[in-house]
């Protein structure tokens, strides 16, 4: 599959499922979601970052803690422009601009970010290379890019249990709740596929960023990284 045709099928696919989508991943993690997100926004506030950009930034639920940094301008970006448009009507306020964009093209200036982030988006790019490039590119420089993701836990009972969950539970029942079992196949299927083709600080290191941190939360089911250029 090229890279064009898979972020057509994922840009439709999350057009889909964008009314429920929030919603339906809290109910399928136990609301721990909102737990991981507050402990990413934890790990990177201390700084001041005149402008940030959220990459895959969905329906804004990442945004709506961006906005309470000190900060002069948010670009939420997203493929999808239905949940772009959700975004807008959720969390848009004076000081945020949310885009229909790629990683693979950020539509923004050389060194014109302090601060890139993304959740649960990475596994999504068409092209991780490409995007990777992008990212250092628009980062001024000391810029971060701070990246949420979905990873394998690496103790073999938890591990176990995990995999089962992802594997059968995930499917049926977010294939229920959201009405379209393919979204939440293709969520299991990128999550294993992703984690088990990328090693995503030696790609951060390829690309010439200073990996900071990489923290495993709950048991290793996401990981956050921080990364400077």
């Amino acid at each position: 599959m090229s890279a064009e045709h898979k972020q057509n099928e994922i840009n439709q696919m999350f057009n889909h499922i964008s009314k429920d989508y929030d919603l339906v991943n809290s109910l399928l993690t136990f609301g721990i979601d909102k737990f991981w997100r507050k402990f990413f926004i934890k790990a990177i506030k201390n700084d001041k970052y005149p402008v940030i950009l959220d990459i895959a930034c969905g329906a804004g639920e990442l945004g709506k803690y961006l906005i309470k940094f000190d900060s002069t301008k948010i670009i939420g970006l997203d493929p999808s422009p239905k949940m772009i448009e959700k975004a807008k009507n959720r969390y848009a306020n004076f000081k945020t601009e949310y885009i229909v964009g790629y990683a693979e093209s950020l539509p923004l200036q050389d060194q014109s970010v302090n601060l890139i982030t993304i959740a649960f988006g990475v596994r999504n790019f068409a092209d991780i290379e490409k995007s990777l490039s992008e990212i250092y590119r628009v980062l001024a420089e000391n810029g971060r890019c701070a990246i949420l993701e979905f990873t394998i836990p690496s103790n073999k009972i938890f591990k176990f249990f995990y995999l089962n969950y992802l594997n059968y539970v995930i499917p049926v029942f977010g294939g229920l709740l959201s009405n379209n079992i393919k979204a939440y196949r293709y969520l299991r299927d990128s999550i294993l596929e992703f984690n088990k083709n990328v090693i995503l600080n030696e790609k951060l290191r390829q690309k010439g960023f200073s990996v900071e941190k990489i923290k495993p939360l709950t048991g290793g089911i996401v990981t956050y990284y921080i990364a400077t250029k």
